[in-house]
C-alpha cells in the first residue's frame, strides 16, 4: 500500500554500510599504507622529472648558444615535451590515487563515524547537534586534508635533499646557501607552529560555545521571538561570535605572516642564488647556464616548506581530526555486542542506577539519580511523579541507554545491555521523547522506525492505536506524505506528538517508555 523504493544503489549503499562498521580506525589507516607508497614512488618520479628545466636551461646556456645549432635546440624541445608529458601524467596520476584513496578512507569508516555520532551518550543537560556530529565532521576534515596541497608537499618533502645534492655537485657555496636557508625555513615553520597553537586552541573553544548559543536558540525561536528575547539572544550570540571571530583573526594573521614571509624569503634566496652564481660565472668556477639551473633548483628544494608553512592551519586542524577520530572510533566494530538472538522476557530491572552532575562518581559530585532501584514486570504500567528537575526524564534517558549511569545496571528480561546489540533491544523498546526528532521521510516511515520491512498493517494498526489515523489520512499523500524536509505540509505539536506515540506502539514493543506523553495534547 505504501511505497518502499529500494533501488539496487540502495542495498549496494547499504551492504558498502554494513562492511564499514565492521572497519576500525586502525585497519582503516592500515588500508592506506598500499596507496600512499605508490603515491610515494610517483613523488619520486614527479621530483626527478622536476630537474627538467634546470636541465634544459642548463643545456640550452651551455650548449645551444654556442654553437647556435638549431637542430640541437629542436631536438632538447621535442625531449622536454615529452618529459613535461610524463611529468603531468604522473602528477596527475598521485592526486587522482589521493583523492580515491580519501574516498576510499570516507567510505571505511563513514557508518563507523555516523553510528558513534547517533549513539554518543547524552549528557544529563542536553546536547547540541555540533558536539553529536563532532566525529562525522572530524571524518570531513581529514578527507579533505588528504586530497588537498598539504599531502603533496609532505610527499615532495623527503626528496628536497635530492636537490641541495645536486645544488653541492653545482658548487659548494650553492648548496650550503641553500641548507642555510631551509634552516630559516624551518624555524619560520616552527615559529608558525608555536605562535598559532594557542590561538587555535581559543578559536576551537569560541567556536564551539557559539555553535551551542546558536543550535540552542535556533531550537527555541519561536518562544523566543514571542518573549521578546530575540534581540538580546542575538545581541549575545553576535558577541560570542565576534569573540571567535577576533581569536581566529589572531591565528589567522600570524599565520599569514609567516607564510608570507617564508615566501618573501625564499624568492630572495632565489635572487641571492642568481647573484652567487653569476660572481661564481665570472670567476669561471661554473658555466652561464648553472646560474639559472641553480635558482631552479633552489626554488624546488624549498618549495615544499614554503607550501607547508602557507597551509599550516589546516595541517593542524586535520592533526586534531586525527586525534579525535583515533579516540572516538578507536576499537569501533572489534567490540561489537553479541549478535546472538538472546531471549528477552517482559521483565526490567534497575539495580542501584546512580548518575551524577559531573558524569563522574566522586563524593563531592551532586547525585542526579541516587541509587534507584525497582523491578517492573510484563503487564505493569509505573507512572513516575516528581518535580521539575527531580531526575524523571533523566531516568528514561537511562532506561532507553540514551545517558550512561555511572553506578548500578539495568536488566531486560535478565539481559544486560552489554550482551545486545542497538538493533535488538530497539526493536523491544518504545520510547517516546519530550522532544521528537523527524527526519525527512514519509509518515509510514516515520512511525515504522525507517525499517526496510515494515508492514503496512502495523503500520495502520499503530497510527489507529495513537488515534492519529484519520489526520493522516487527511494529509495530500496520506501515509506517503513527506514529512521532515523541505515539505509545505504542515503538523500541529499534537500531530507530531501522535505520530511519536504511534511510533512507539509499533511492533508492540515489550517495553513502552513515554516521557510526558500529553503537553502538546488538547
Amino acid at each position: 500500500m505504501f511505497k518502499r523504493p529500494k533501488t539496487s544503489a540502495q542495498k549496494s549503499a547499504l551492504q558498502a554500510g554494513t562492511r564499514s562498521k565492521k572497519t576500525t580506525y586502525r585497519q582503516a589507516l592500515a588500508g592506506m599504507k598500499r596507496p600512499v607508497v605508490i603515491a610515494f614512488g610517483l613523488s619520486a618520479l614527479v621530483n626527478l622529472l622536476m630537474l627538467t628545466s634546470s636541465i634544459y636551461m642548463l643545456q640550452v646556456y651551455d650548449r645551444v648558444l654556442p654553437s647556435r645549432s638549431v637542430e640541437t635546440l629542436m631536438g632538447l624541445f621535442v625531449i622536454v615535451g615529452l618529459l613535461f608529458g610524463f611529468l603531468f601524467l604522473f602528477d596527475m596520476l598521485r592526486k587522482r590515487l589521493m583523492s580515491r584513496m580519501a574516498m576510499q578512507f570516507d567510505t571505511d569508516l563513514s557508518v563507523s563515524a555516523f553510528e558513534t555520532a547517533m549513539g554518543t551518550q547524552s549528557r544529563p543537560g542536553g546536547d547540541t547537534p555540533g558536539r553529536r556530529a563532532q566525529p562525522v565532521l572530524a571524518l570531513n576534515t581529514v578527507r579533505g586534508f588528504l586530497t588537498g596541497p598539504c599531502v603533496i608537499a609532505l610527499l615532495d618533502l623527503p626528496f628536497m635533499p635530492i636537490f641541495l645534492v645536486l645544488l653541492f655537485i653545482v658548487h659548494p657555496l650553492l648548496g650550503w646557501i641553500t641548507l642555510a636557508g631551509a634552516g630559516v625555513a624551518v624555524l619560520l615553520a616552527f615559529g608558525n607552529w608555536a605562535m598559532t597553537r594557542r590561538a587555535t586552541q581559543i578559536n576551537g573553544a569560541l567556536d564551539g560555545q557559539e555553535a551551542v548559543l546558536r543550535d540552542r536558540a535556533l531550537a527555541g525561536t519561536e518562544a523566543l521571538q514571542a518573549m521578546g528575547i530575540g534581540p538580546a539572544i542575538t545581541q549575545r550570540w553576535h558577541a560570542k561570535r565576534q569573540q571567535a571571530l577576533a581569536a581566529g583573526q589572531l591565528g589567522t594573521d600570524l599565520s599569514d605572516t609567516f607564510a608570507t614571509a617564508s615566501k618573501s624569503f625564499r624568492m630572495f634566496l632565489q635572487s641571492a642564488i642568481l647573484s652567487v652564481a653569476a660572481l661564481l660565472v665570472i670567476r669561471e668556477e661554473i658555466s652561464a647556464g648553472m646560474i639559472i639551473a641553480s635558482s631552479i633548483l633552489s626554488g624546488r628544494a624549498l618549495g615544499p616548506i614554503d607550501q607547508l608553512i602557507g597551509q599550516w592551519r589546516g595541517l593542524g586542524r586535520a592533526w586534531q581530526s586525527h586525534k579525535t577520530l583515533s579516540q572516538v572510533l578507536r576499537g569501533t566494530g572489534a567490540c561489537d555486542r553479541s549478535a546472538s538472538k538472546l531471549p528477552i522476557d517482559a521483565q526490567i530491572d534497575v539495580v542501584r542506577v546512580t548518575k551524577y552532575a559531573s558524569g563522574a562518581g566522586s563524593s563531592a559530585a551532586r547525585p542526579l539519580l541516587s541509587a534507584i532501584e525497582f523491578s517492573i514486570s510484563g503487564g505493569d504500567a509505573v507512572c513516575l511523579l516528581g518535580e521539575s528537575g527531580s531526575g524523571k526524564s533523566l531516568l528514561m534517558r537511562v532506561l532507553v541507554d540514551g545517558v550512561v549511569p555511572d553506578a548500578g545496571d539495568i536488566r531486560f528480561g535478565g539481559v544486560t545491555r552489554a550482551q545486545m546489540t542497538p538493533d535488538q533491544i530497539g526493536r523491544k523498546i518504545g520510547y517516546l521523547p519530550q522532544d521528537i526528532a523527524v527526519v525527512p521521510g514519509t509518515v509510514a516511515e516515520f512511525i515504522s522506525r525507517l525499517q526496510a520491512d515494515g508492514e503496512d498493517d502495523k503500520v495502520v494498526q499503530a497510527a489507529t492505536q495513537a488515534g492519529v489515523h484519520r489526520a493522516i489520512l487527511a494529509l495530500p499523500d496520506g501515509y506517503d506524505t513527506q514529512i521532515g524536509g523541505a515539505s509545505d505540509v504542515f503538523l500541529s505539536a499534537g500531530q507530531m506528538q501522535l505520530l511519536g506515540l504511534a511510533r512507539a506502539i509499533y511492533g508492540h514493543p515489550k517495553f513502552v517508555i513515554l516521557d510526558d506523553p500529553e503537553p502538546r495534547l488538547d
